[in-house]
């Protein structure tokens, strides 16, 4: 009931609104159309504008009402009763009166008609309009079904491009799968390919051309292939059919794979023809790489090329052991400069060398012999040449005059003329009318051996024969074993670096080499065929006569020897050094006690007292030697002897027996105060001596450490200074 009423408001409210807007319309229309002009004929033909239409509103809208219901409660006045309180129904009634509703609904059909008729009357006037969106639309609909044709052959496009994407994608991943098996492949057999190929040209290079450094390139590459062959398992236990040389066997399972088959070609030259080998390899493409796949590859690929590689390998080993040995042989030519062919000859053909010992170590064995023998005479005649010149150069004083106190003559035949020293070199020379003030003990200049001990080169003997000069002792000891020295440590890394071996392969091979030489120096018996005087020539090694300030030097430079040859590494005259060692230690004790028992046989003999006594209280010339004697083999020692302590020992001896010759001479003075002044004088002048002395301190190599501590304040010192005090109380003086 309440939409009921609701739609019988909004039909009335309407209708109200519709009348007075058709009218205004109408009068609009009017005014247009008096403006527009003519209007448009639209040949409508017969249209029945008022049709049967205008009842069935009517019944309609009475059936609205609920006019000419059948029923009571249908009925217009029951209606009218029950909705007579509503506004509509109330606004009417009000409107009307007492008037029909049937003419009210008529009134109502006339409008409606007439706001129909109007608006035909519109649509009539937009015909033309209409008739143009019709055709626009047609144009539209054309267009859109144009468009629609596209968009479907688009559709159609898209999925023709999409299968091909999907082709694309599909051939991609298959390119990319294969491009992956084939880096595989190359990573796995690139190498192995590239290696087990052996080359026509390289055949011919190995076969036919000479030993040369562009031979070595091609020995290189024949070294590359051996010891592929060589590190790889599968293919090694082939190569022991071949035994130039002894590869490590090792047993590989060996077992069947799938797969196709492809082929390659390996030329090899074999006495002037050509063969083809046929070697097998799985398709990587249809194989998976496996260890069982590599195995038949290495071992089908090694079992054809095994035979080629094992031939050129025999070739090239022939070929270099001949060209060492030829090089080998000049060596034993005379004139030849050794170290000359070492390092510009054997040197550059070193990888001859070390493919021998990759490939054929017995052979490099009797590279090594041969080295060994020829270098072992070699080296032998050097040594023997070199300790036959030094030994006409040696210096010819007597044992007597070398002793502290001579065993004849007096007081005078200590200060007659003696042979002297060059300041400079330490050479003598044979000169009468020369002098010296010095005494034979004195250290002097002949410390200037120590200097550049590890670099200046060994003395050249033609050059001072021909001057006619003499050397001391321990020139001759240095320039010997200096010759030793450097000859040592450069066979032992020309050894290292040629024969590419350890240190401890090298030591062996030049002790093999140096062992002729070393007797010469070690051993009597070989020197006498070779020097023809055993003393002389153990007079270079260990020392001549009593000279103990020549045997102090010597255990020095023997010292700094062993120090040099620690800082090279080079140990293999470790026991040679140490032999002379031991040999010099007892000859300078034995030549320090025949001093020390000539001074204690001068002191207890009268009459030798009395020859070595003259009345002059200036300082014996004894003492003097004894002073010089003292502080050579002081400043000598060093660093590198003191730690013994025997030659400490041996002057504090000797310093005894002077000091009682000292008291003895000085008994002989009738004046006490002469006497005292003698024994003062003495004193002075060893104390004297000692202090302008210093000890030689470490060797850098280079020269001779000066500035080390001064001799002053040593025991010997000590016990002259308090000597020279004593008598300096006793009444003696200036």
């Amino acid at each position: 009931e309440a939409a009921r009423e609701m739609a019988l408001a909004e039909l009335l409210g309407e209708v109200d609104r519709g009348a007075s807007d058709t009218r205004v319309s109408s009068e609009n229309g009017h005014r247009n159309n008096a403006h527009a002009g003519p209007s448009f004929d639209l040949h409508l033909g017969a249209l029945a504008i008022t049709t049967n239409a205008g009842d069935a509103d009517e019944a309609a809208f009475a059936r609205l009402l609920g006019v000419g219901a059948g029923d009571d409660e249908g009925s217009l006045d029951v209606q009218l009763v029950k909705y007579a309180d509503h506004d509509v129904v109330r606004n009417v009634m009000r409107a009307c009166g007492s008037a029909d509703l049937h003419e009210k609904a008529r009134v109502v059909t006339a409008r409606l008609k007439a706001v129909e008729l109007e608006s035909i009357q519109e649509y009539v006037a937009e015909s033309a309009n209409l008739t143009q969106l019709h055709d626009q639309i047609n144009v539209c609909d054309t267009v859109l079904g144009s468009m629609e044709l596209l968009l479907k052959e688009f559709k159609d496009d898209l999925g023709k491009i999409g299968g091909e994407i999907k082709d694309l994608q599909t051939q991609s991943n298959g390119m990319s799968v294969k491009l992956s098996n084939r880096k595989l492949a190359n990573a796995i057999l690139g190498d192995f390919v590239r290696e087990i190929t052996v080359d026509e040209t390289l055949i011919k290079h190995i076969v036919e051309d000479q030993v040369s450094e562009e031979y070595m390139k091609h020995m290189v590459k024949v070294d590359r292939k051996l010891r592929f062959v060589k590190n790889d398992p599968r293919v090694a236990a082939r190569l022991g059919r071949f035994p130039i040389t002894t590869f490590r066997l090792c047993d590989y399972p060996y077992s069947s794979c799938e797969g196709s088959v492809t082929t390659r070609r390996a030329h090899s030259r074999r006495s002037d023809t050509t063969t083809a080998y046929v070697i097998p390899i799985p398709d990587i493409h249809a194989v998976q790489p496996t260890d069982t796949f590599l195995f038949i590859v290495s071992a089908a690929a090694g079992a054809e090329i095994l035979p080629e590689l094992a031939r050129l390998r025999a070739k090239a080993a022939t070929k270099a052991r001949d060209f060492l040995l030829t090089k080998l042989h000049t060596l034993r030519q005379p004139k030849t400069n050794v170290q000359v062919i070492q390092q510009n000859v054997l040197l550059k053909y070193k990888y001859l060398v070390f493919f021998l010992k990759t490939h054929v170590p017995e052979v490099l064995v009797e590279i090594k012999q041969s080295y060994a023998e020829t270098m072992s005479s070699l080296l032998k005649f050097a040594v023997v040449g070199h300790a036959r010149s030094l030994a006409e150069l040696a210096v010819g004083v007597g044992v007597k005059n070398e002793m502290l106190v001579p065993e004849e003559g007096g007081y005078d035949v200590l200060v007659t003329k003696r042979t002297p020293i060059s300041s400079s070199s330490g050479l003598a020379t044979t000169s009468s009318s020369s002098t010296s003030s010095s005494s034979p003990f004195a250290l002097g200049r002949r410390a200037d051996v120590l200097d550049a001990l590890e670099t200046s080169p060994p003395l050249v003997t033609h050059i001072a024969q021909s001057s006619g000069t003499k050397l001391r002792h321990e020139k001759l000891f240095r320039s010997a074993h200096k010759l030793l020295v450097d000859t040592m440590t450069f066979e032992f890394l020309f050894c290292r670096e040629f024969f590419a071996c350890d240190a401890g392969d090298a030591e062996r091979l030049c002790l093999d080499m140096f062992t002729p030489a070393l007797r010469v120096m070690e051993t009597e018996n070989t020197l006498v065929s070779g020097l023809g005087s055993v003393s002389v020539a153990q007079d270079l090694i260990r020392g001549g006569g009593h000279d103990v300030v020549a045997l102090v030097l010597m255990l020095r430079i023997n010292a700094e020897h062993q120090s040099i040859m620690r800082r090279r590494n080079v140990p293999c005259l470790d026991r040679h050094l140490h032999g002379v060692e031991l040999a010099l230690w007892p000859k300078l004790k034995h030549a320090f006690d025949a001093h020390v028992a000539s001074v204690t046989r001068a002191a207890r003999d009268p009459a030798s007292v009395t020859r070595l006594w003259k009345d002059d209280v200036r300082a014996h010339p004894i003492v003097v030697r004894f002073a010089d004697l003292a502080s050579a083999m002081l400043s000598a020692t060093g660093d590198a002897l003191s730690e013994f302590g025997q030659i400490e020992l041996d002057v504090e001896r000797l310093r005894d027996a002077i000091a009682a010759l000292i008291e003895k001479l000085a008994a002989k003075f009738v004046d006490p105060k002469r006497a005292a002044l003698f024994t003062g004088n003495c004193a002075d002048k060893v104390c004297a001596t000692l202090t302008e002395a210093v000890v030689i301190g470490p060797l850098d190599g280079q020269t001779a450490a000066v500035g080390g501590n001064s001799l002053k304040g040593c025991p010997t010192y000590r016990f002259f200074d308090a000597m020279r005090d004593k008598a300096k109380r006793n009444g003696g003086n200036d």
